[in-house]
């Protein structure tokens, strides 16, 4: 390797990397957004991930398991290393036998944890119940590992399938081989991953105005045209190509009807940055498999020693932390999941299926090596599994946005909040009379204006330090430096649905009422919106004619629909008047 191909691959390997934590670190912070029960307390997203692998590793029935059967495994593939001048490697098939015998309880116990939920909740919830399980599945899982591996080692290798035990061992292997591919699978959501940061922040830039969101959506396209016609010619994918084709294929075609349905249901100003999400997600998506498989892997030469060839040391890098991104993503968002759709415990099961991931691969390497082809036959099917895993990834995520834009526009029940019109007090659902001021509430309901998406936007007080800035540099290059690096003057505060009524604006569990909002004006996007309203004493919340004769402070809301935002909290503050 030349020392321009050197530069090129740390270049390249510091720019994944810084998108991969870019992209860790964004999905930790939609996770703290949400379990965040103090608003003044600011939950750090590196917290939330020590907290989740920490309550993973106290599931100490399962930690203690996986640690001893690794302690006898590893002793046991030492020993096989150690004795070379063994024709039958006695030592190292015992070892991948415990392993065999930990994947399957680990696979066991993931089935069972799935389906716990339509058991009795008398045995669900009962320890002793729950504990035989573990017991049982545990004891028989090493007991017919081991025996398969003892029938396997003393009829040489099992050269037919005759036999019972041998039967198992071959199951074995092809279990821990079937979970091995989706290992491979789960990097492929990894990719998506990358792929979601960038189409996220281009989309969340799609300029107000029906001209030039026009303009906007036509270089979308026209790029994606431009990718069909001229990628055929590139030199850098080679048999990879057709990914990169397929995917801005794919982008024009879902675009398009995407668009026309937007057309029809005359909602394509308000959904447009959805649009603009859609048609990036499959496109970049389509680039990041062809470049991904530019170098495809060779075939396989069954005259040679080991017909597999060893991965490079970019694909073992990349395949690593596109894997890390998914399963990081996983481990942060599986568990609401589970518990809202599933009502199992969610600790137990993450950590049985980090466990059950991790010693599948351990088994892959170890059949691998006792085979004699090496680390290289791990990677020959790499492509058959990762490539579904993108195109699910990219499907999944860009049904859930549209999915996620559709509902923007239904009032949801927690949005609006009842208040007094008065003195801005919160009050109960049922309360007649404000409980700080005395003054009577309204029963006639609120008279909703406009529903949608935004995000609200706070100025930077933080500067990051000169350490960080520079370490930001060299540890992730520019696109390090960029994301972790940079001192950005505005960021996202959170993002939520915001509701406008005859009475006040809500957002985010707060209320802005109508009669202490006194300017809107344009925020420092193109599409947000900046509110100004006084903060008035208690009772006092009525405007005065000669202007503030109180404190003012600003709120900037990030929306995809700013023109109806901004229009209809100007109709109804004047109407409020």
């Amino acid at each position: 390797m030349s020392e321009v191909d050197a530069v090129f691959l740390a270049l390249r390997t510091q720019a994944l990397l810084a998108l991969a934590l870019h992209s860790i670190f964004k999905t930790a912070g939609k996770e703290a957004e949400f379990v965040r029960t103090d608003p003044s307390h600011t939950l750090k997203p590196p917290r939330v991930i020590l907290d989740r692998l920490q309550n993973m590793l106290e599931q100490k029935d399962i930690a203690i398991t996986v640690i001893l059967v690794s302690i006898l495994a590893a002793v046991s593939w030492g020993l096989g290393l150690a004795a070379v001048d063994q024709n039958v490697p006695l030592w190292g098939l015992f070892s991948l036998g415990l392993v065999y015998g930990l994947v399957l309880f680990l696979t066991v116990e993931t089935l069972y944890l799935l389906s716990s939920k339509w058991l009795a909740p008398t045995l669900r919830n009962n320890r002793l119940f729950a504990g035989a399980i573990d017991s049982v599945a545990l004891t028989g899982s090493l007991l017919v590992s081991i025996a398969a591996t003892l029938t396997y080692i003393s009829t040489a290798g099992c050269l037919t399938l005759s036999q019972l035990p041998c039967q198992i061992w071959d199951s074995l292997g092809s279990l821990s081989a079937a979970i091995f591919l989706i290992v491979f699978f789960v990097s492929g959501l990894g990719t998506i991953g990358i792929v979601d940061i960038v189409s996220e922040s281009i989309s969340s830039r799609v300029p107000s105005g029906k001209t030039r969101q026009a303009l906007y959506l036509a270089l979308i396209f026209a790029s994606m045209l431009a990718l069909t016609i001229f990628l055929p010619y590139n030199p850098i994918f080679g048999p990879a190509t057709g990914f990169g084709t397929l995917g801005a294929e794919l982008a024009i075609l879902v675009g398009i009807s995407y668009l026309g349905y937007l057309l029809v249901r005359r909602r394509e100003s308000e959904q447009s940055s959805s649009l603009v999400y859609v048609v990036l997600m499959l496109g970049i998506a389509g680039l990041f498999l062809g470049y991904t498989f530019r170098n495809t892997t060779p075939t396989p030469d069954i005259t040679q020693a080991n017909p597999f060839p060893a991965p490079s040391l970019e694909v073992l890098v990349s395949t690593l932390v596109l894997f890390s991104i998914a399963y990081f993503a996983l481990l942060l968002a599986l568990p609401r999941a589970l518990e809202q759709r599933l009502g199992i415990k969610h600790t137990r099961l993450v950590a049985t299926v980090s466990f059950l991931m991790l010693f599948s691969v351990v088994a892959a390497y170890q059949l691998a090596h006792l085979s004699g082809f090496g680390i290289g036959a791990l990677f020959f099917q790499q492509e058959g599994a990762t490539y579904p895993g993108v195109w699910v990834g990219a499907l999944f995520l860009t049904v859930r946005k549209i999915t996620q834009t559709h509902e923007r526009g239904k009032l949801r029940k927690d949005t609006i909040i009842p208040l007094c019109t008065k003195c801005g007090k919160r009050l109960d659902a049922n309360s007649k009379f404000c409980w700080a001021c005395g003054s009577q509430v309204s029963s006639q309901p609120e008279r909703v204006l406009f529903v949608g998406d935004a995000a609200r936007i706070e100025s930077m007080k933080e500067r990051h330090s000169t350490k960080r800035k520079v370490g930001s540099f060299i540890a992730g290059g520019p696109m390090g430096f960029l994301a972790f690096g940079m001192d950005f003057p505005l960021k996202r505060a959170s993002e939520g649905q915001i509701a406008v009524t005859d009475k006040a604006v809500y957002y985010g569990g707060n209320a802005y009422p109508l009669n202490t909002i006194v300017h809107v004006g344009p925020g420092h996007y193109s599409n947000s919106v900046v509110l100004t309203f006084k903060l008035l004493s208690e009772g006092s919340m009525r405007k005065t004619e000669g202007g503030l004769n109180a404190s003012a402070t600003e709120v900037e809301f990030k929306s995809s629909n700013v023109k109806a935002l901004t229009h209809s909290i100007e109709q109804a503050s004047t109407a409020h008047e």
